[in-house]
């Protein structure tokens, strides 16, 4: 990650929660961005055939990301 004109080695937590219950499904401690299609298809391996709702700030936009959601994840 590029701070003040330095590269420095950043790591970055990505949690996938329960609406309903407010659970922990998974987390994953990374230093890479393209995480967020890693983490619904974990979160779809718990949650199998249900409909899911995937939130997530600008800073993940990445179409490669989206486009890999979409097959991926098709009930979500």
């Amino acid at each position: 990650m590029k701070n003040n004109g330095k590269h420095e080695v950043c790591f970055n937590v990505q949690t996938a929660v329960d609406s309903k219950y407010k659970l922990i499904v998974d987390c994953d401690t990374v230093n890479d961005q393209g995480q967020l299609s890693n983490m619904v298809q974990k979160t779809t391996q718990v949650f199998h055939d249900q409909k899911t709702t995937i939130v997530a700030d600008t800073g993940y936009f990445n179409y490669l990301e989206t486009s890999t959601l979409s097959m991926k994840a098709p009930n979500s």
